[in-house]
């Protein structure tokens, strides 16, 4: 998560993109920690959620 603000405050701040186009950016973000399975090596935030609202059906 502090990833994901750190990169968030950098677009606004140092690339002066609008509010509005920084909220989709972290969608795109690789994380390690957050990879389906290890040997995936990473994943992205949006894919995460997918599964997570898919596991709670």
């Amino acid at each position: 998560m502090n990833q994901l603000v750190e990169c968030a405050q950098i677009l606004l701040i140092e690339d002066q993109m609008p509010p509005h186009e920084v909220g989709f950016k972290p969608n795109d973000f690789l994380l390690s920690a957050i990879a389906e399975k290890k040997s995936d090596g990473y994943g992205r935030p949006e894919d995460a959620f997918k599964r997570m609202v898919e596991s709670r059906k």
